[in-house]
């Protein structure tokens, strides 16, 4: 089961020096420390056709934030050599303030 801890700090710099830590121990446990103002997102478009280029896809994402990157995903098989493409695109994105996932 995963718990979120909601911290309040005092000024920035503790903020800063908390996120830069990265990592905490609360009640014996290791905890991820998230800035929640910059959330980076990772998703999947499925069934985009072969001829749209990813650049339609950064342009139609754009307006939630930073489009880090849009690829093609491909999968590969033990039995044959190469990989192939999929109309699965990833992208990421580095969500703008007060966009939520």
């Amino acid at each position: 089961m995963g718990h979120v801890w909601l911290v309040s700090l005092r000024t920035e710099e503790d903020k800063e020096r908390l996120l830069a830590k990265g990592i905490l121990q609360v009640k014996g446990r290791f905890c991820t420390v998230v800035n929640p103002t910059k959330q980076k997102v990772t998703f999947k478009v499925h069934w985009v056709p072969f001829f749209m280029p990813n650049e339609a896809l950064r342009r139609a994402f754009s307006e939630f934030g930073e489009i880090q990157e849009v690829r093609r995903e491909g999968w590969s098989s033990s039995t044959w050599f190469g990989k192939a493409n999929s109309t699965t695109r990833v992208v990421r994105v580095m969500l703008r303030e007060k966009t939520t996932p």
